[in-house]
Protein backbone atom coordinates (compact mmCIF):
# COMPACT_ATOMS: atom_id res chain seq x y z
CA UNK A 1 0.00 0.00 0.00
CA UNK A 2 1.25 3.53 -0.70
CA UNK A 3 1.58 5.72 2.51
CA UNK A 4 2.20 9.45 1.30
CA UNK A 5 1.06 10.70 4.79
CA UNK A 6 -1.21 13.18 2.81
CA UNK A 7 -5.33 14.07 3.96
CA UNK A 8 -8.01 15.67 2.30
CA UNK A 9 -8.01 19.76 2.92
CA UNK A 10 -4.13 19.48 3.64
CA UNK A 11 -2.48 22.68 2.01
CA UNK A 12 -0.47 22.75 -0.83
CA UNK A 13 2.79 24.02 0.94
CA UNK A 14 3.00 21.76 3.41
CA UNK A 15 2.61 18.93 0.94
CA UNK A 16 4.85 20.01 -1.96
CA UNK A 17 7.56 19.96 1.34
CA UNK A 18 6.79 17.12 2.05
CA UNK A 19 6.67 15.91 -1.18
CA UNK A 20 9.50 16.67 -3.32
CA UNK A 21 9.00 14.35 -5.75
CA UNK A 22 5.74 15.87 -7.34
CA UNK A 23 5.93 17.57 -10.52
CA UNK A 24 3.08 20.17 -11.23
CA UNK A 25 1.19 19.79 -14.36
CA UNK A 26 -1.25 21.52 -16.71
CA UNK A 27 -4.37 19.73 -16.32
CA UNK A 28 -5.78 21.80 -18.82
CA UNK A 29 -8.58 23.35 -15.91
CA UNK A 30 -7.99 26.91 -14.38
CA UNK A 31 -10.06 25.73 -10.97
CA UNK A 32 -7.51 23.28 -9.87
CA UNK A 33 -3.88 23.00 -9.67
CA UNK A 34 -2.33 20.13 -10.33
CA UNK A 35 0.65 17.89 -9.26
CA UNK A 36 1.66 14.27 -10.67
CA UNK A 37 4.16 11.83 -8.83
CA UNK A 38 5.66 9.09 -11.02
CA UNK A 39 6.36 5.41 -9.33
CA UNK A 40 8.63 2.90 -10.52
CA UNK A 41 7.35 -0.09 -9.10
CA UNK A 42 5.11 -1.75 -7.78
CA UNK A 43 1.36 -2.28 -9.30
CA UNK A 44 1.22 2.03 -9.65
CA UNK A 45 2.37 4.00 -11.99
CA UNK A 46 1.68 7.48 -10.76
CA UNK A 47 -0.60 9.68 -8.27
CA UNK A 48 -1.95 13.12 -9.66
CA UNK A 49 -2.91 15.62 -6.63
CA UNK A 50 -5.57 18.21 -7.13
CA UNK A 51 -5.98 21.70 -5.11
CA UNK A 52 -7.94 24.66 -4.93
CA UNK A 53 -6.84 27.77 -6.60
CA UNK A 54 -7.82 29.23 -3.11
CA UNK A 55 -5.54 31.79 -1.20
CA UNK A 56 -4.66 28.77 1.51
CA UNK A 57 -4.93 26.03 -1.63
CA UNK A 58 -5.95 22.60 -0.20
CA UNK A 59 -5.96 18.85 -1.44
CA UNK A 60 -9.20 18.17 -2.89
CA UNK A 61 -8.72 14.89 -4.98
CA UNK A 62 -6.41 12.25 -5.99
CA UNK A 63 -6.03 9.57 -8.36
CA UNK A 64 -3.82 6.87 -8.34
CA UNK A 65 -3.07 5.32 -11.35
CA UNK A 66 -2.38 1.62 -11.77
CA UNK A 67 -0.50 -0.66 -14.63
CA UNK A 68 -2.99 -3.18 -14.69
CA UNK A 69 -7.11 -1.87 -15.65
CA UNK A 70 -8.00 -5.27 -15.42
CA UNK A 71 -7.53 -5.59 -10.86
CA UNK A 72 -8.68 -1.91 -10.28
CA UNK A 73 -11.96 -2.76 -9.50
CA UNK A 74 -10.93 -5.41 -7.13
CA UNK A 75 -8.12 -3.38 -6.04
CA UNK A 76 -10.71 -0.61 -5.03
CA UNK A 77 -13.60 -3.11 -3.28
CA UNK A 78 -10.46 -4.89 -1.19
CA UNK A 79 -9.68 -1.55 0.21
CA UNK A 80 -13.21 0.25 0.97
CA UNK A 81 -15.55 -2.75 0.69
CA UNK A 82 -18.40 -3.60 -1.59
CA UNK A 83 -19.93 -0.41 -3.48
CA UNK A 84 -22.64 1.45 -1.39
CA UNK A 85 -23.31 3.80 -4.42
CA UNK A 86 -24.96 3.04 -7.71
CA UNK A 87 -22.84 -0.53 -7.31
CA UNK A 88 -20.26 0.43 -8.68
CA UNK A 89 -18.74 3.86 -6.56
CA UNK A 90 -18.41 4.36 -2.89
CA UNK A 91 -19.72 7.30 -0.68
CA UNK A 92 -18.19 8.16 2.80
CA UNK A 93 -20.23 10.53 5.22
CA UNK A 94 -18.49 13.48 7.01
CA UNK A 95 -20.17 11.73 10.20
CA UNK A 96 -18.62 8.57 9.33
CA UNK A 97 -15.24 10.07 9.17
CA UNK A 98 -15.85 12.58 11.46
CA UNK A 99 -14.86 15.77 9.64
CA UNK A 100 -17.30 18.36 7.81
CA UNK A 101 -17.11 16.91 4.31
CA UNK A 102 -17.69 13.59 2.56
CA UNK A 103 -15.56 11.60 0.68
CA UNK A 104 -16.79 9.81 -3.01
CA UNK A 105 -14.02 7.16 -4.66
CA UNK A 106 -15.31 5.90 -8.28
CA UNK A 107 -12.87 3.78 -10.51
CA UNK A 108 -12.19 4.78 -14.16
CA UNK A 109 -9.84 2.91 -16.63
CA UNK A 110 -6.90 2.08 -14.92
CA UNK A 111 -7.69 4.34 -11.86
CA UNK A 112 -8.58 4.64 -8.05
CA UNK A 113 -10.33 8.30 -8.09
CA UNK A 114 -10.82 9.55 -3.86
CA UNK A 115 -12.13 13.05 -3.79
CA UNK A 116 -13.92 15.46 -1.37
CA UNK A 117 -16.45 18.08 -1.07
CA UNK A 118 -13.99 20.78 0.06
CA UNK A 119 -15.15 24.20 -0.06
CA UNK A 120 -13.45 25.85 -3.18
CA UNK A 121 -13.53 22.96 -4.99
CA UNK A 122 -15.71 21.29 -7.64
CA UNK A 123 -17.02 18.72 -5.60
CA UNK A 124 -17.94 21.86 -2.93
CA UNK A 125 -21.61 21.30 -3.39
CA UNK A 126 -21.43 17.29 -3.65
CA UNK A 127 -21.39 14.35 -5.71
CA UNK A 128 -23.43 13.36 -8.82
CA UNK A 129 -26.87 11.31 -6.90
Amino acid sequence: MIDRKVFFGMKQDKFLAKNPAVTPTDSGFDFRRTYTEKIQTGPVVEIIYYFTTTENAVLYEFIIKYRDMQSVQATATQLLGIPNHKNTEWRISNKEIKEDFNIGVWTFGHKIVYAATLEGCEWEKGFES
